[in-house]
């Protein structure tokens, strides 16, 4: 009888032995599952970043030519893709500034390249204007070259691409970050569980 005690005492101490061990391996597992399907979305989200950052220069590019032909030129085919740029410009900013808010420090990245924006625009709309009334014969054509070696959109092209430099190196850094904590993650998962089969295959 005492044997049979004995018996059925370490059958139950090591079936919840078993228990125990399956159990914090499955919690442990799943904590980590969801801390690495997180990071994976949260890295998702910052290619997203990067992609409408990416689309703000095109289209600030895009606008910087379309100024450039028509002082150039004097037609005002070439503004189209400035106008075409202001648009996607404007979408794409309001995109990666919806993305962004919940980073204060980029939130002030993208605000100050909104301003060179808006500085480079402002030349825009006097280099259009001045080549306009050279067109029309309202003012000489040195007054325009003059002006435009000036060289103040290029100021604000230069400003803007180091912004969106700067905003992008940021957002990589975050990549780097989140998957070196993959890596980790990952490693020690795979440690665990094997650690835990081991100790389960013991029992």
């Amino acid at each position: 009888m005492h044997d049979q005690w004995t018996l059925k005492k370490r059958l139950s101490v090591a079936f919840a032995a078993i228990l125990l061990v399956s159990g914090a391996l499955l919690t442990f597992a799943t904590v980590n599952i969801n801390k690495l399907i997180g990071t994976v979305g949260w890295n998702t989200h910052t290619y997203e970043v990067l992609q409408e950052s990416e689309i703000m220069l095109l289209n600030m590019v895009n606008i910087e030519t379309g100024l450039r032909g028509f002082v150039a030129a004097g037609d005002e085919k070439f503004l189209e893709p400035l106008t075409q740029g202001q648009a996607a410009f404007k979408a794409a900013f309001d995109r990666v500034k919806k993305l962004t808010s919940d980073n204060p420090a980029q939130q002030a990245r993208l605000d100050k390249m909104m301003a060179n924006h808006v500085q480079f625009m402002a030349v825009a709309t006097a280099l259009k204007a001045l080549r306009a009334d050279v067109t029309a014969g309202k003012a000489s054509i040195d007054e325009l070259l003059t002006e435009f070696k000036l060289g103040k959109d290029k100021a604000a092209m230069d400003a803007f691409r180091a912004g969106v430099a700067e905003f992008s190196r940021v957002e990589a850094d975050l990549l780097v970050t989140r998957s070196a904590d993959m890596d980790k993650a990952a490693s020690l998962t795979t440690r665990i569980l094997t650690l835990g089969g081991l100790a389960w295959l013991c029992l």
